[in-house]
């Protein structure tokens, strides 16, 4: 994309910064991939790692904090309101649910006047699947649902990631003309085959040449259902490996639930691995596992599919538009321990092409998501809003 100078200047606002290697998430992963193509009137908001990373910064990292996200974004927003206004920006393109909640009721009340675009990453209500449980009691979830719905309708435009967002704006009263559907955004110049990373990745972890590996990358929370893979692991038959990567409260327990397991000597759990490790990480799989209970557009499967991998994962979210018998093997989200070690044995006897796999993911290239919402921006500030 070109950098036009003429772009309306714009803050992309986000809890989690690109340069930030503890951070995970999909959210991340899409502002990393994004990064590299945003014109030149787009400045990251956002907190950093890096103490010196210069005034635009909402404080320190949040990656391992141990108080809810939803709760400190939002007041770490605030408190830094003006580092926000000396950006004078025309337009607040947020990736935060609780920031864009603050920005509306901000605007309501004459303090704040920028249009506001939401990135909407998902249709499930996020506190459904609260780590912090008190966040599913007291009637939270459908409270929260009420004020997310009268967000929707503030903001001047809602990015929609896959059709039942899209539904979600409808229930909401959201007028059709202001959301705009856009996929998730993958970087695959980053992400591609490689028998190097293939044969370097493999070698660090112990996983034998020839050995089929599974893998899962993600938090180790209940949403993603862990357990119910490891189970299906312990299913199958031959010789296969399974690598996980990832952190979270349940890392504890899914790694002394894998140690008793039939498959415990070829299960490796990894940790959360850095953005620099990534690509080695899916060059060297042989089929990615999301049995999620919920998701949007997952990025994960989009960067295993720029790596040629295919992927099995429940049928939720915007999942069922990923994938088709060319990259991966749909499940039904309420699959047992058995109907996703079949789909496993099933990708184990399939004969992948990986550049097919790679082709797809083409469309989902980050360098057109970003041309398109600079295209969305200027309409929305309309002209002389340099």
């Amino acid at each position: 994309m070109t950098r036009s100078a003429d772009s309306p200047r714009v803050v992309v606002l986000a809890e989690a910064s690109p340069s930030d290697g503890a951070a995970v998430g999909g959210v991340s992963g899409y502002l990393r991939a994004l990064s590299a193509h945003m014109p030149r009137s787009w400045t990251l908001l956002t907190p950093s790692p890096d103490a010196e990373g210069g005034p635009y910064r909402l404080g320190a990292s949040l990656a391992g904090c141990r108080l809810p996200h939803r709760i400190v974004f939002p007041v770490r927003l605030l408190l830094h309101l003006r580092t926000l206004s000396r950006l004078r920006p025309c337009l607040v393109y947020s990736h935060s649910n609780e920031a864009s909640m603050l920005l509306c009721a901000l605007r309501s009340l004459g303090i704040a006047k920028w249009r506001l675009v939401h990135h909407q990453h998902g249709s499930e209500n996020p506190l459904t699947y609260a780590t912090f449980r008190i966040g599913r009691r007291f009637g939270l979830p459908a409270a929260y649902g009420r004020v997310l719905g009268w967000m929707h309708r503030k903001v001047d435009q809602v990015i929609a990631i896959d059709g039942r967002c899209l539904e979600d704006n409808v229930r909401w009263g959201v007028p059709r003309e202001r959301v705009t559907l856009l996929p998730n955004a993958v970087d695959t110049g980053l992400f591609s085959p490689s028998e190097e990373g293939r044969r370097s990745f493999r070698e660090g972890a112990g996983i034998p040449t020839g050995a089929f590996l599974f893998c899962f990358a993600g938090r180790l929370e209940d949403v993603k259902r862990v357990d119910l893979l490891l189970d299906a692991f312990a299913l199958l038959g031959g010789s296969p490996w399974l690598v996980i990567a990832g952190d979270g409260s349940r890392r504890g327990d899914l790694a002394r639930k894998a140690s008793g397991s039939p498959g415990s000597g070829r299960t490796v759990f990894t940790g959360a691995l850095g953005p620099g490790a990534m690509p080695q990480f899916y060059a060297a799989s042989d089929c990615l596992v999301l049995p999620s209970a919920a998701e949007g557009v997952p990025l994960v499967i989009l960067e295993a599919m720029a790596a040629g991998v295919p992927s099995i994962a429940t049928a939720v979210g915007g999942v069922p538009d990923l994938l088709d018998e060319s990259s991966g093997i749909p499940v039904d989200p309420s699959a047992s321990p058995a109907d996703l070690a079949r789909a496993m044995e099933r990708a184990m006897a399939a004969r992948w092409d990986r550049g097919e796999i790679r082709a797809r993911a083409e469309s989902y290239s980050a360098a057109s998501a970003a041309s398109m919402l600079d295209g969305l921006f200027r309409r929305i500030c309309g002209p002389g809003s340099v």
